[in-house]
């Protein structure tokens, strides 16, 4: 899996979206069975932040974050890494011991 940081400086305000993607068929299929994680981001500008909780496959840079210094921006960014990082840390230690097909003798 790979995520890219996309920064946009524009008007003075610095812009911050994501792009994930490139998941290894491990992590799809950990992703079927046990659902796929969601991750909070922002959207919008600096006055108006909207938080949403947003599943890993569907982050893209469409949902951006505007920030009116670069501080912020950066923390916010490290806040989002941090968060997928996590997250598909604690979906790849899954173990599916339940999924099985039994046949039984009536």
């Amino acid at each position: 899996m790979k995520v890219m940081v996309n920064r946009n400086l524009n008007g003075g305000i610095y812009n911050v979206s994501f792009a994930v993607g490139n998941f290894t068929s491990e992590e799809v299929q950990k992703m079927s069975s046990f659902g796929t994680p969601t991750i909070d981001i922002l959207t919008g500008q600096p006055a108006v932040h909207v938080k949403m909780s947003v599943p890993i496959t569907q982050i893209n840079p469409q949902l951006k974050a505007g920030f009116r210094d670069e501080q912020d921006a950066r923390r916010y960014e490290e806040e989002v890494v941090n968060a997928i990082k996590s997250a598909m840390t604690t979906l790849r230690e899954y173990q599916d011991n339940y999924s099985s097909k039994q046949e039984v003798d009536i």
